[in-house]
């Protein structure tokens, strides 16, 4: 099997722009399904960072507590507010967050 230092290079190289679509399609699905698996093993309490990926950029690396988990939302307080729009009832994507 390719190792994955291999496949990346590949890809930066463009060996495998034909399947650009495919690829970033099998991302986002596994995105999914890994945000759904963290969605299931959360629960109230829990405390969560906010991935690097997110926007706004100021929210990466806050963490929140998780308030309820709702299908593929889930909802929380700021763990340390600071009086900002975003310190109650925030709503993330499973994979907008990591369990901390």
């Amino acid at each position: 099997m390719a190792r994955i230092d291999d496949i990346l290079t590949e890809i930066r190289n463009g060996v495998h722009d034909g399947w650009m679509e495919t690829l970033t399609d099998a991302v986002a699905s596994r995105k999914r399904k890994l945000g759904m698996k963290l969605a299931m093993e959360l629960k109230s309490g829990d405390v969560v960072r906010v991935r690097d990926n997110v926007r706004p950029k100021y929210l990466r690396g806050v963490t929140f507590v998780v308030k309820s988990i709702s299908g593929e939302k889930i909802v929380g307080d700021r763990e340390f507010p600071d009086g900002r729009k975003f310190d109650k009832n925030v709503r993330f994507k499973p994979s907008m967050v990591m369990k901390v």
